[in-house]
């Protein structure tokens, strides 16, 4: 019997260091683990702010058009487009689209949706006279505040001056022909916009 006792007795020590181990390890493994989650859920919330603002600026997909004196004009596209009330007039706020809106001599018209979701639209509203008409892209929220607007057609009798408008791959392409620029390199000028994250059309 009293020759047990060293066996019993490093067995005993065995367990200890054993037990001492596990829990360094453990330990080591906690704090590893309390070091690189945040990493883990600060790239985790950076993807999905990164994934918000990319569906933000993709998913708005406008309609493909194009405005120039045939489509406006000789189809007949906006005298038969729908003509705005002098209520309506108000409610897409012509006075701040239009410098000359005077309320009484013209004759405005919704002429194209362009896009539409549950925060803001995009439509074309043209006014109509016997020698210049223009159509204006407007951006609004839904409570009708106009967030944004680009001249984007005009023709007028005397023909100096012209404003064509392409809308395709949710890029708007506006070419302004004016024969009166001072310099003969701005008589023709092409310009790009889109349409922002933000609701402004902004020049590329």
């Amino acid at each position: 019997m009293p020759q047990s006792k060293p066996y019993n007795n490093f067995t005993f020590n065995s367990i200890i260091m054993f037990k001492l181990i596990l829990s360094i390890v453990t330990l080591g493994i906690v704090l590893t683990s309390c070091t690189t989650n945040p990493e883990v859920e600060t790239n985790s919330e950076n993807k999905t702010n990164m994934d918000s603002t990319t569906e933000n600026s993709t998913s708005r997909n406008l309609k493909n058009l194009q405005l120039n004196y045939e489509t406006v004009i000789t189809s007949t596209g906006l005298t038969q487009s729908t003509l705005l009330t002098k209520e309506e007039e108000k409610i897409y706020s012509l006075n701040k689209i239009d410098v000359s809106y005077s309320g009484d001599n013209f004759i405005y018209h919704f002429f194209e949706t362009v896009f539409t979701d549950n925060k803001i639209k995009v439509i074309l509203l043209g006014r109509e006279y016997e020698s210049e008409n223009c159509i204006w892209l407007c951006v609004f929220d839904k409570e009708h505040n106009l967030l944004d607007t680009k001249e984007v057609y005009y023709d007028n009798a005397e023909g100096f001056k012209s404003v064509t408008s392409t809308i395709k791959n949710n890029t708007i392409t506006i070419i302004t022909n004016n024969d009166f620029a001072e310099n003969e390199n701005e008589k023709t000028v092409t310009e790009n916009y889109s349409l922002t994250a933000d609701n402004k059309l902004v020049k590329l």
